[in-house]
């Protein structure tokens, strides 16, 4: 997300307009991604994640909630804004009381109902429920809700203010050339990207096609529980983790599949990214995201929830076919050619516009 918004904000910038980034956890760190020298960066320096103790981030909610509304204002009253978009942070409750002229937008970048996905129980389950439904009301009071697919934008069946606009890519001249037996898949080691089902689904794989190798790149808390899963299953020599990367074109190129395992997503850019290098993908139909990008036989396979039989059938089926995979990677590429920046960001400055 905080990529996205960077790329954003510099495309917008370099188009004429006037942008500024106000963030709340910035704690005096450096950005990570390259901002415009015309871009204006500011930090209310609220933190709200300066502690770790759930009882002291309750107690102090309150107080940084007002600090956060008053410094925002502030922001507003100096530059007056034409249009504000929120990104679903804690700005997204209060933004539409401030009474100024700005039009005030509000972007998702999850799926409705995420935080049930994640099945906690008990008093978090309600917490989660509740804060669902706080999410509905919300998104009411904004000019423009911005969703990143289709199939989420049905979720949200109560608003009558809810858009589709998704997430872009750059254009990529690189491609796979299919030389190498490795699977690949990226992403936070965490229970919503649900790598334990594609280890699980690998080791099927790894009894048909010893040769073929699974790499993960992604760093996360679930990091030492899938390096015991891999060493229980000997796969020791089969399936790498690897820390995150910045030259990821050259893993994409380096792999033969993509495969995507997650429990909920919003609209996965790996997915995206992975096309974009002419990569065939494999993905669970989760919601959401996956369903809006795979034509389930033409540029992939679109495999039924949790099913990790199903999963490995699919990975075995790909590349035991090596036609099949050159080809439904070229469908990839040219279905990622319609999320290509230009023509994603024309429709925000349509918006913008309207």
């Amino acid at each position: 997300m905080e990529r996205i918004i960077v790329e954003k904000a510099n495309f917008l910038s370099k188009k004429g307009f006037e942008v500024f980034i106000l963030t709340t956890e910035q704690q005096d760190k450096p950005t990570f991604y390259q901002l415009e020298n015309n871009i204006t960066h500011i930090d209310l320096g609220v933190n709200y994640s300066e502690y770790n103790s759930l009882f002291l981030k309750i107690m102090t909610l309150y107080f940084k909630e007002y600090k956060h509304k008053k410094s925002l204002k502030k922001i507003v009253t100096k530059y007056k804004p034409d249009i504000i978009i929120s990104t679903f942070e804690n700005e997204a409750s209060f933004l539409p009381k401030l009474k100024d002229q700005s039009k005030k937008i509000l972007e998702f970048h999850f799926s409705k109902g995420y935080r049930l996905a994640k099945k906690r129980k008990g008093l978090l389950f309600l917490v989660d429920w509740y804060r669902t439904q706080c999410e509905i009301k919300i998104a009411k009071k904004f000019e423009h809700f911005i969703v990143l697919t289709e199939e989420d934008k049905l979720s949200w069946y109560q608003l009558s203010n809810v858009s589709v606009i998704p997430n872009f890519i750059h254009s990529i001249s690189e491609c796979s050339n299919f030389s190498r037996k490795e699977l690949l898949s990226i992403g936070r080691l965490s229970y919503q990207k649900g790598l334990d089902r594609l280890i699980k689904a690998f080791k099927i794989v790894h009894e048909t096609y010893p040769e073929w190798k699974l790499f993960i790149y992604g760093d996360g808390e679930e990091r030492d529980w899938l390096l015991g899963l891999i060493q229980e299953y000997n796969l020791v020599s089969s399936v790498v983790i690897h820390c995150p990367v910045k030259n990821i074109g050259e893993i994409y190129c380096n792999s033969s599949c993509f495969v995507l395992t997650s429990r909920y997503e919003g609209l996965p850019m790996v997915l995206l990214e992975a096309m974009s290098y002419g990569l065939p993908i494999i993905s669970y139909d989760c919601k959401c995201g996956p369903k809006d990008l795979i034509n389930n036989g033409l540029n992939g396979f679109l495999v039924p929830e949790s099913n990790i039989e199903e999963l490995a059938n699919a990975i075995m089926k790909l590349i035991s076919n090596r036609d099949m995979m050159i080809e439904m990677g070229r469908n990839a590429k040219v279905e990622s050619q319609k999320y290509e920046r230009e023509i994603i960001m024309q429709k925000w400055i349509d918006l913008f516009e309207k």
